[in-house]
């Protein structure tokens, strides 16, 4: 066995410290890069599903009153798409009073419509003129939706008996 001076073991005591320093310091640095990279994949995870759900949704009109304003619309029949707080008032009671209304709306932008499917639409209203609304709804994922308070009826075509039934 060599000998060593005390200075020496010293010296060698003091660099395996260093080195056990430095090697512990390295895998709290990798623990650390693994937590945050981690953390970084799980946020764009959630953040990319929430995205995905969302875009799975379709988007309709609504069917609740939550964030209605106390204004009627100028007609029961609207080139124009209804504002859709004016939207939520009219399916809580129509014309700011009595029962809920019923909305019909409908999306040309998107769907290929009869050229008479909004004048037969109109027919329609015409003839229940106290509950009924018609009005352009863009963006929504069906060509037809009648609305009341807490239901929907989607349809492809103008069925005038889902309709009534619904009134």
């Amino acid at each position: 066995m060599e000998k060593i001076s005390k200075k020496e073991r010293r010296a060698r005591n003091r660099a395996r410290r260093e080195q056990e320093q430095k090697r512990k310091q390295r895998a709290l640095r990798y623990q650390r890069f693994a937590k945050l990279t981690t953390g970084v994949i799980g946020a764009i995870a959630i953040f990319g599903g929430i995205v995905w759900l969302i875009g799975q949704r379709q988007f309709l009109p609504p069917v609740d009153p939550v964030g209605h304003i106390e204004v009627s619309p100028p007609s029961h029949i609207l080139a124009e798409p209804m504002d859709i707080r004016v939207f939520k008032h009219m399916i809580e009671h129509a014309d700011g009073s009595g029962p809920p209304g019923v909305i019909i709306t409908y999306n040309c932008d998107d769907f290929d419509c009869d050229s008479n499917l909004i004048a037969r639409l109109e027919e329609i209203v015409r003839k229940n003129p106290d509950r009924l609304y018609l009005a352009p709804f863009p963006n929504q994922d069906a060509m037809i939706v009648v609305t009341t308070l807490g239901r929907q009826e989607v349809l492809t075509e103008i069925d005038e008996e889902k309709i009534f039934s619904f009134l």
